[in-house]
């Protein structure tokens, strides 16, 4: 919830500046590629105590 607000206050602060736009695409492009890998690996970690609670 702050960062929306960060973001916002950023970008009136520098919303004149081309640069801002592409950093801050950028990042939320690697949040968005870090977020995923995060997730892919926590549910094949889940899948995989599923399977050792299973044979159990």
């Amino acid at each position: 919830m702050t960062a929306m607000v960060l973001v916002r206050w950023l970008d009136l602060e520098f919303l004149d500046h081309g640069w801002w736009l592409v950093l801050r695409y950028t990042i939320s492009l690697a949040l968005a590629i870090a977020g995923g890998i995060w997730a892919w690996e926590t549910y094949q970690r889940r899948k995989r105590v599923g399977r050792r609670e299973a044979t159990r």
